[in-house]
This record gives C-alpha cells, structure tokens and sequence, in this order.
C-alpha cells in the first residue's frame, strides 16, 4: 500500500458522484419531458415541467 495516493482516490471518487450527480439529472429531465407530454407531474419532483420551445 506504499503507492496508494489518497489525493488521486479523493479525486477519483468527487469525479464519480458528480458524474453519478450528472446521470440522476439527466434521467429527472428525461422522466419529467415524458411525463409533460402526457400532462402528468414529474415521478421524481412531483411538479408538472414545462415544456422546452424549439
């Protein structure tokens, strides 16, 4: 364990919830646009999104 480098573990683990942070955001406005199409709330927030204009 004399090569283990807590600093790069520390960094490695702050880029995954971030990218794990990402994913969940993602997947909330996926859910929350599907929903909008059918005027229901959203199953992760509860509120109704607004529909993005193209």
């Amino acid at each position: 364990m004399e090569n283990f480098d807590i600093d790069k573990f520390a960094a490695d683990v702050n880029n995954l919830f971030a990218t794990v942070k990402e994913i969940i955001a993602a997947v909330h406005n996926l859910v929350g646009s599907i929903m909008t199409v059918f005027d229901k709330e959203c199953a992760f927030c509860g509120e109704l999104h607004v529909a993005a204009e193209e």
